[in-house]
């Protein structure tokens, strides 16, 4: 069952965290959850890059959409318009971009 229809059965339940492992390179088997940034904010970004001024990719505030829960995060995950910023639990610093069939999503 995908992860999609998994959530949606479930969609009672809140979810308490969204995470996936690495794939590749020095990060392959790391994994990466969904955390918040400093103003306390869940981040995803539009999937299909929206025109920007300067001409620049999709990590530009045009693209980019705040959630302050995880449950609103995933109900714009399943629009799958968005893909949402993961970082990695070690190393902390490295991030990553996740379409919603490549999540895991765990519920409370």
């Amino acid at each position: 069952m995908d992860i999609i229809n998994q959530a949606q059965q479930s969609e009672s339940l809140r979810i308490k965290r969204i995470w996936a492992l690495g794939t590749r390179g020095k990060v392959k088997n790391v994994e990466f959850e969904a955390r918040r940034d400093s103003q306390g904010r869940y981040v995803l970004n539009h999937r299909h890059k929206l025109e920007c001024e300067d001409g620049e990719g999709r990590n530009r505030a045009v693209n980019k959409q705040y959630m302050l829960s995880l449950d609103e995060a995933w109900d714009l995950l399943k629009t799958n318009l968005y893909v949402i910023h993961l970082t990695g639990c070690e190393p902390r610093s490295s991030r990553s971009l996740r379409k919603p069939e490549e999540l895991n999503i765990e519920f409370e």
